[in-house]
Order: C-alpha cells, then sequence, then structure tokens
C-alpha cells in the first residue's frame, strides 16, 4: 500500500460526539511500529527483550519488570472475546449503513487486551469468550485498522 493511501493515525485524529468536535486525539509516536504492522497486515505488539513479556502498542516501560528494552514482534493474532458491546446509533454519518456493529476488548493470546470492531462470521453470535482472529478492512471512516472476526466455538 503506498503512503498516499495509509491514514496515519499517529498523528491524532478529530474526536466528535454526535454532531460536537471534542478536540483531536493526543499523537502517539511510539505506536508508529504498530501502524507499520498494520500496513503489512500483520499485528504486532511490543515484547519485552528482558522478562519476555507481551505489552499493549502504547507501552513504554514493562509493566512487569520496568524495563525500557522492548522491540516489535508480530503475533498470531488469535485470542477470545473479553467484551463488547452492540451498537445501535452511528456516532457518525460514515457509521450509518453499518449500524448495527459490535466493538469490543479481546484478549489476545498473547495476553494483551485490544480494543476493536468485532465481526461475527456467517452469522455466528458473539458471546463472552468466543474464539476471535485478526482480519484487517479499510474502515467507513478511512484508513486501515485491525478488527476480530468471531469464529464459531
Amino acid at each position: 500500500m503506498g503512503d498516499q493511501e495509509r491514514t496515519n493515525w499517529s498523528d491524532g485524529f478529530p474526536v466528535q460526539m454526535g454532531e460536537y468536535t471534542l478536540g483531536t486525539a493526543e499523537a502517539s509516536p511510539e505506536t508508529n511500529g504498530y501502524w507499520e504492522g498494520v500496513d503489512r497486515d500483520e499485528l504486532s505488539l511490543k515484547h519485552c527483550a528482558a522478562c519476555g513479556r507481551y505489552l499493549h502498542p502504547r507501552r513504554m516501560v514493562c509493566s512487569a519488570c520496568a524495563s525500557t528494552e522492548l522491540e516489535w514482534k508480530a503475533v498470531s493474532g488469535s485470542g477470545q472475546v473479553y467484551t463488547f458491546s452492540q451498537l445501535y446509533r452511528a456516532p457518525r454519518p460514515e457509521l450509518v449503513a453499518s449500524v448495527p456493529y459490535f466493538l469490543g476488548i479481546v484478549r489476545l493470546e498473547e495476553g494483551v487486551h485490544l480494543f476493536s470492531r468485532l465481526l461475527p462470521e456467517n452469522g455466528t453470535d458473539i458471546t463472552i469468550g468466543a474464539p476471535v482472529q485478526v482480519a484487517f478492512q479499510r474502515m467507513e471512516i478511512g484508513g486501515k485498522l485491525p478488527v476480530f472476526v468471531v469464529k464459531r466455538s
């Protein structure tokens, strides 16, 4: 994918609630490795070289051992639904055609929790603990993001 097609989410984006703009989300350059992975259709997490723990992409220090020796590693993208909500109201006009849709938190096999869009596979019901697998999708509001496909148990 060419650079002109990439939405650089790490530069921040307008935060809206209904018709109201609440400001711009803070840029997070510490997540560049995550977004570079997304460009390659690869889910990457920070990995502590000192203790081996996987960390959320925003972490700058290992929460287990306080090391700053963090590196980006590709992960499986497999996990399970930790919690979810079904949304019936679109917060932006671009999402009206997608209503209702699911958002939730997944717990990856590596122990990291990520907030994401959930996509049920072929009419599968979404339940807590249901297995998920990462996929990459161009979103209604622009840019490609990781989403999680909910598999049949």
